[in-house]
């Protein structure tokens, strides 16, 4: 067993194996992934600006949402509330996703923001 080419042809049945393991793995991609992806980069990028500015009118953030979802419906939870947006778009969703963010207001007090957007 000290033989080089046993060592040798152990290693290659070795690769061999795992090279065919790796060929019967099934590779599946999500059909919708990066639509989603998108969205939830969307979500934040929203949130981050949200925070910079500090300007939590509704009107003001109603009106970012709607640039940026023109097409989909959603909802803003901010200390409680909510804000319902685009409620008469008619078309069903499949996915609900939501980003939230936790921060430390001019209070001094931790504050909770969600967006939702219904996909």
């Amino acid at each position: 067993m000290n033989e080089p080419g046993f060592y040798l042809s152990l290693e290659a049945a070795f690769s061999i194996l795992l090279l065919f393991s790796l060929l019967l793995i099934p590779f599946t991609f999500p059909a919708h992934g990066l639509d989603e992806l998108s969205i939830a980069q969307k979500q934040h990028d929203l949130l981050i600006v949200w925070l910079r500015e500090r300007n939590f009118s509704e009107e003001e953030l109603e009106s970012d949402f709607n640039f940026v979802f023109s097409e989909k419906k959603g909802m803003i939870e901010f200390n409680g509330g909510k804000i319902f947006l685009n409620e008469g778009i008619k078309k069903p969703y499949e996915k609900v996703l939501a980003e939230e963010m936790h921060f430390v207001g001019s209070t001094l007090k931790l504050q909770r923001f969600v967006l939702t957007v219904y996909h």
